[in-house]
């Protein structure tokens, strides 16, 4: 990411409930250095855990490191959409997705709606 030409970086991230509690705090420490904003999903598997516990868990290993803007979605769409929509111009947008083709289908239709907006 420092190699990354961007004046604004934004990551959706998620932890995974069958790690570690410290391998889950691991996690948003290691985003707490890529990222200058932070947006918590969740997967549609928490594997056995509940999202509060891994959003908590997630948090704690961001503020290890630093304060930051961390916004929670749960929603994977919706957390991508809030982090498209506020996004200062010129950001990298970094989605870690639960179903890789399934966001990259996501992302594409909202392209298309954004792209027929602009030339309506």
């Amino acid at each position: 990411m420092d190699k990354t030409n961007a004046s604004y970086k934004l990551g959706v991230i998620s932890g995974t409930g069958d790690r570690r509690d410290e391998d889950i705090r691991t996690i948003g420490s290691i985003c707490a250095q890529m990222f200058d904003e932070i947006v918590i999903r969740h997967d549609k598997d928490l594997r056995g855990r509940e999202g509060d516990e891994i959003t908590a868990l997630l948090k704690e290993g961001i503020c290890a490191i630093k304060e930051m803007p961390v916004t929670v979605i749960p929603d994977e769409k919706e957390a991508i959409k809030y982090a498209v929509s506020t996004a200062r111009k010129d950001s990298f947008i970094f989605i870690g997705a639960d179903s890789v083709m399934e966001t990259i289908e996501y992302v594409k239709h909202e392209q298309q709606l954004q792209e027929s907006a602009v030339t309506a």
